[in-house]
């Protein structure tokens, strides 16, 4: 699941900032790497709090990454707070792709919660950017494919989620490859359209190839694979499978109970949607 990181404007901005505060914004990265996501909103909170009180434009880095840790964590009003200080912050900056990238995350979000034209206007105004900016194959037009076809399966649209999301798949999959977080993520997302189209075989293999592939790129307890674990048991109650759909909720259950032990969320549970960022 890529983080739109930004770093070209964190070179470009964060000059002002201290050595100790890039360390930590990057600790605060890697902890979101790991899944280690109230670690993360903990340190990046203070972070922007930081660089606010500084005057330093680095804050929107900082909320933009909040944003992001919000969004894993299913706190969407929150994630919408964040990426819009975020854009808020950024005016001037000049960065039409960055700019991009922070409308595409936020269209994720409030798609979520039910402001789909808002969604759709802040995805078609990415989309237009990435487009003629890197071309039809970036992984950035990729990701807003992705996120596009999020809404149009809130939209009850899912013909037209499952074209979109065939094409972030094939993209993802030719540029980093097919054991790559994003391609894993975006075959998931796939799968779950393909059963409520009633594909159910295509449906089954690519659910399986998902949990498969990204049991081999994160830690056991990681709440990626249990968001892929969920995603599955979903496909296969669709598809009728009710005992391994059981068996796969189940499992999920056990590795975020193993990540919240692990991590001492005190209960913070990880969203179970899923998006490429």
């Amino acid at each position: 699941m890529k983080l739109a990181l930004l770093l070209a404007t964190l070179t470009a901005v964060s000059s002002g900032q201290s050595d100790e505060w890039v360390r930590a914004l990057d600790q605060a990265r890697q902890l979101t790497k790991a899944g280690n996501y109230p670690a993360a909103q903990r340190q990046l909170t203070q972070l922007a709090k930081q660089a606010e009180a500084s005057g330093s434009p680095a804050a929107a880095i900082a909320w933009h990454d909040l944003g992001s840790v919000d969004f894993a964590l299913g706190n969407l009003h929150s994630a919408e707070r964040a990426y819009r200080r975020c854009l808020e912050l950024r005016r001037g900056f000049g960065d039409d792709l960055d700019d991009a990238r922070v409308r595409s995350s936020l269209g994720a979000v409030v798609a979520r919660l039910g402001k789909y034209a808002d969604a759709e206007a802040l995805f078609e105004s990415a989309r237009v950017t990435f487009e003629s900016k890197l071309g039809p194959d970036h992984l950035d037009y990729g990701a807003v494919l992705n996120n596009q076809a999020f809404l149009r399966q809130l939209q009850g649209r899912y013909a037209d989620a499952a074209m979109l999301m065939r094409r972030a798949a094939a993209i993802f999959s030719g540029q980093v490859g097919p054991a790559h977080r994003s391609s894993v993520i975006a075959l998931s997302n796939l799968a779950l359209v393909c059963a409520k189209l009633g594909q159910g075989s295509e449906a089954e293999e690519l659910s399986n190839r998902a949990v498969t592939s990204i049991e081999k790129l994160v830690t056991p307890d990681h709440p990626l694979l249990a968001d892929l674990l969920f995603l599955r048991a979903d496909v296969l109650k669709l598809i009728g499978n009710k005992k391994g759909a059981a068996n796969a909720r189940a499992r999920a259950m056990e590795v975020r109970t193993a990540f919240l032990r692990d991590t001492g969320a005190g209960g913070v549970v990880p969203a179970e949607e899923l998006r490429v960022r």
